[in-house]
């Protein structure tokens, strides 16, 4: 066999062998194809996208409140979650519109962002609460609020300009619940996810 023949049968093969893994590749990308569109098989397709919303939401939050020249920083120096925000199927209210963070009775709670003090109402103790509970809110303008509930006392009073990040109170209580402080974000009243915003 001359050295032309050889050549030309190697290179038959070569050909063949490309032949046949484009055949096995068309017939894999129409099978998988088929089976997508449902010409073959009709099963549904399930994506699981629930952390791809968690993260859009997140961030178009936080793009939002930047726009408005907000940054909100964290509450509490130490920021454990024991009941989010949301639709809850083991507390009442149903839908929590803030996230509860644990905070012993007397912790620090800080301006989350630089405002002016709203609200800061005092509750006395009852049947409900251990102690004081409260509830203080600050504007932050634009239609942002924040509002800290379970508050023992504050150390700010209404109408007052607070600045990010300065003490504004100490945690209380409620009765038959984990120590902690309801921390909710709002803007124009409608209630945001807090973790959407604070640093982790």
């Amino acid at each position: 066999m001359s050295n032309d023949t050889a050549w030309l049968n190697e290179q038959k093969n070569k050909l063949l062998e490309t032949q046949n893994r484009l055949r096995e590749i068309r017939q894999n990308r129409t099978g998988i194809i088929e089976k997508y569109s449902g010409a073959r098989e009709r099963e549904p397709i399930l994506i699981d996208i629930s952390n791809f919303e968690v993260n859009f939401e997140a961030r178009q939050d936080c793009q939002d409140a930047a726009k408005d020249g907000l940054i909100f920083s964290n509450p509490l120096k130490i920021m454990e979650v024991t009941s989010p925000f949301g639709h809850r199927t083991n507390a009442i209210p149903n839908n929590h519109e803030g996230t509860d963070y644990r905070a012993s009775i007397k912790t620090f709670v800080y301006a989350s962002e630089a405002g002016t003090i709203t609200m800061a109402l005092i509750e006395p103790p009852s049947n409900i609460s251990k102690s004081n509970s409260s509830n203080l809110r600050i504007d932050h303008g634009k239609g942002w609020e924040t509002r800290y509930i379970h508050l023992d006392s504050f150390v700010v009073k209404e109408q007052e300009i607070v600045t990010k990040g300065q003490l504004i109170g100490y945690s209380g209580n409620r009765k038959n619940t984990i120590a902690h402080l309801h921390f909710e974000i709002r803007k124009n009243n409608v209630p945001k996810n807090p973790e959407n915003f604070l640093k982790r």
